[in-house]
């Protein structure tokens, strides 16, 4: 079976749970590993993710600042996924417990009772689901996450690109955080949801998503992994009129046909000077 929990570390668990989470800062990156290996000593961690084998359970811990990975400075959620048939909670409560985390059960919406942690939607005693025991390469190391990870702005463009005083660019809110979800699903059929984050593994490639529950989703920040991200991207963003813009390089690695210079200019070319033409999805 599989299951999520993340840490954290919230000055009231009750006040959290009604009124939304505020985590406060664990640490660095680089000492929140330090502190998981004291108790963790089979922990193998590479940039932000780690990977534990237990008995009969592997875990992956991802280390987050601000909804997003982690790779330097500081760190505010700890994400855990667990597959197997074995019980994690054991480690997991002494983990939190010996340093006044939290644990919150993804599953239920609800923090962990670090003194009666039965009541979580964690069942060990189902059978078995995982893949028969691989190297230890081969299983700690996807593909996917042995090359470099990238952030990537999703936008819906008003027309070509350009800036506005905040210096994002002109747009129209990518929908409701539910449609979005469901034009995700559409586009990345086998993308998995824990709550607000979700997670596309395709052929050698991830993509991570992290999207609020209710309200207009005004552009959304994704991060991205592998060979055929650039690809997955852009078949996530075509159907939906989105364009992908990479900060690091400054440029649209995808710029959708309705926001092209070119095309923008031949439909403003159809119409009188006093028509404002908005291209159609």
């Amino acid at each position: 079976m599989a299951w999520t929990a993340t840490i954290y570390r919230v000055d009231d668990e009750a006040d959290a749970e009604r009124y939304g989470i505020e985590p406060r800062v664990i640490g660095g990156r680089d000492g929140v590993w330090r502190q998981l290996r004291r108790l963790l000593p089979g922990l193998y961690t590479n940039g932000w993710e780690g990977w534990l084998v237990g008995d009969g359970w592997r875990m992956q811990l991802s280390l987050w600042w601000r909804m997003a990975p982690a790779i330097r400075g500081g760190v505010d959620s700890i994400q855990v996924e667990v597959t197997g048939d074995g019980d994690p909670l054991a480690v997991l409560v002494t983990l939190c417990s010996q340093h006044g985390w939290c644990l919150f059960d993804d599953e239920t919406g609800c923090f962990v009772d670090l003194d009666d942690p039965a009541g979580t939607s964690w069942e060990g005693s189902v059978e078995d689901l995982t893949p028969a025991r691989r190297s230890l390469a081969v299983m700690l190391v996807p593909e996917a996450l042995r090359r470099d990870w990238r952030e990537v702005v999703l936008y819906d463009l008003d027309g070509a690109p350009s800036r506005d005083d905040e210096d994002l660019f002109r747009r129209f809110p990518l929908g409701r955080a539910e449609d979005v979800r469901e034009r995700i699903g559409a586009a990345l059929p086998d993308t998995v949801w824990s709550g607000r984050r979700g997670r596309a593994d395709v052929g050698g490639s991830r993509l991570l998503f992290h999207i609020k529950e209710t309200g207009l989703v005004d552009t959304l920040r994704i991060w991205a992994a592998g060979p055929e991200a650039d690809a997955w991207i852009t078949a996530l963003c075509e159907p939906n009129g989105w364009s992908a813009w990479d900060p690091t390089t400054q440029a649209f690695t995808t710029l959708h046909a309705t926001s092209q210079e070119a095309v923008v200019q031949e439909l403003v070319a159809r119409y009188p000077g006093n028509v404002l033409a908005f291209p159609s999805r």
